[in-house]
């Protein structure tokens, strides 16, 4: 999830770590039509998905009228239109050879229809009891939009059952794990067989991955995923991990038109738990010796490196000359005795005018000729092998910059960010976007800068999100702060020990 020209000395930047910039990627679905149920066949956690769906249900009345959105190769609505045979079942799909073998499979059933448009497409508005989403919306443009579009299919109290891709596709893990399960059921001659018929899907899954790395496709985690839901008007019924722990399945309510605005987010609860219980294993630590920095540029450099956004190393490591300014302070997120995740801050004051966002985004010193103090928090890394559990790792990383801007008094918090990162800053903390984006020192895409006046939105980001101030009943959840006495000064007196 940063030339001044004002310093004495200026710091030079003296490692290249891009990689020359590519094309956005995306999956060819045309393409992965030819060989997607192969996946159904052959793929015992989407056999698991199905069944999970088909259970659901059963547990609620039946429907007059369904949507399945981006239905692929029309594997649940199949399931639907057996266990709803008077249902009216909309089929929406854009994709040509998705839509062709949908209806081959589905000409038995005269309850379904096809449209093979965009969901921003269909016209229709409040009409369906149920909303079928399955590994879609994260492929979609704008998912905010894409979910008000969601809920607008649906009539009030009607039912959206949600499965999205949240987490990067490794590739070679899922080749492992189906390898493994074709080579017991099939045997080696059966698994290889099974492998090159299949070659299509391995293909556009790595694509699918290259598109995430790049941000064409949406990833998140859980409560990310369940705080666009139900800012687009939802409750969430049920929410759980599934497909590995890849993907997440929500179970949504559709609120009425006049709740939709300004009822609280229930995620908001589920969040601050999942948070809560997080931050009892877990623990601060501001590094500065030598030995635990040189682990955390090892931890950068995995990071990085497993996004490909940054060029190899012999040294695997990752840092420059702003690691080591006396305004800088890293902090790292440790669990059970290991670091999982880190972000690196720089204070910005008349004392020490470091920082390599103020580098790219000069304008800001307008704000330090006025006085004023401004946290720069870059380098937020979270260890990838760690990604995969149900550990909420970037809030609990993300406390980092709201405790020291509490601790250090400051007045403008900056989020030097990747373009899908930008709802996440606006919804839980209060960020607007300042400056148009632009290219950052060692990283393939261009940044966007947020900022936030942070003792204005403090407050009200407390109210819906305590879990990102204090914890006094935690107390490994504070964060011990160096004082900077002769690199930072605040703005004025009164600087908070709360954290």
């Amino acid at each position: 999830m940063p030339s001044h020209g004002r310093a004495e000395a200026r710091i030079p930047l003296n490692v290249d770590w891009s990689e020359p910039a590519t094309r956005p990627v995306r999956a060819d679905w045309n393409a992965y039509a030819t060989a997607y149920d192969l996946l159904s066949e052959h793929n015992p956690a989407y056999q698991a998905l199905l069944q999970e769906f088909e259970d659901f249900l059963g547990t609620i009345e039946p429907p007059r009228v369904i949507y399945d959105i981006g239905g692929g190769t029309g594997n649940y609505t199949e399931i639907a239109a057996r266990v709803f045979p008077d249902a009216e079942i909309r089929f929406v799909e854009p994709h040509t050879g998705m839509i062709g073998a949908a209806k081959a499979k589905l000409a038995a059933y005269d309850n379904v229809s096809y449209a093979p448009l965009a969901l921003e497409d269909v016209e229709a508005t409040g009409t369906a009891d149920l909303v079928i989403s399955i590994h879609s919306l994260y492929a979609m443009p704008n998912q905010a939009q894409r979910l008000g579009d969601l809920r607008r299919l649906l009539r009030p109290g009607g039912l959206l059952y949600l499965v999205d891709l949240g987490r990067p596709m490794d590739v070679g893990d899922w080749r492992r794990y189906l390898f493994s399960h074709l080579r017991k059921e099939h045997g080696l001659a059966g698994a290889l067989r099974v492998f090159w018929q299949g070659r299509e899907i391995a293909k556009q899954n790595s694509a699918i991955l290259k598109a995430q790395k790049q941000g064409v496709y949406w990833t998140h985690s859980e409560a990310e995923l369940a705080t666009a839901v139900t800012g687009a008007g939802f409750d969430v019924v049920r929410q759980k991990a599934v497909y590995r722990g890849y993907s997440d399945l929500l179970l949504c309510r559709a609120r009425p038109a006049e709740q939709s605005r300004p009822r609280p987010a229930p995620e908001g609860k589920i969040m601050n738990e999942q948070v809560t219980e997080a931050l009892k294993r877990a623990r601060y630590r501001v590094l500065t010796a030598d030995k635990d920095l040189e682990d955390l540029y090892r931890l950068r450099y995995k990071c990085y490196r497993a996004e490909r956004t940054i060029a190899p190393n012999e040294q695997e490591m990752m840092s420059d000359a702003f690691d080591q300014t006396p305004n800088c302070v890293h902090v790292a997120v440790e669990m059970d005795g290991e670091m999982l995740a880190a972000m690196r801050l720089h204070l910005v004051s008349r004392l020490s005018l470091e920082s390599p966002t103020l580098d790219v985004f000069p304008e800001l010193m307008d704000e330090v000729k006025r006085g004023r103090t401004i946290l720069d928090p870059t380098r937020f890394v979270t260890d990838p092998a760690a990604r995969k559990q149900r550990v909420p790792l970037h809030f609990l990383a993300l406390r980092i910059p709201f405790l020291a801007a509490m601790h250090y008094d400051v007045d403008l918090a900056l989020a030097p960010v990747r373009a899908e990162h930008t709802a996440f800053y606006r919804r839980y903390l209060g960020y607007q976007t300042t400056l148009e984006p632009r290219s950052y020192p060692g990283l393939r895409k261009p940044i966007h800068l947020l900022t936030a006046n942070f003792r204005e939105q403090r407050d009200a980001v407390l109210a819906r999100t305590p879990v990102f101030g204090p914890m006094d009943d935690i107390p490994q959840s504070s964060i011990d702060f160096p004082a900077l006495t002769d690199a930072y000064i605040a703005s004025k007196p009164g600087r908070s020990e709360a954290a």
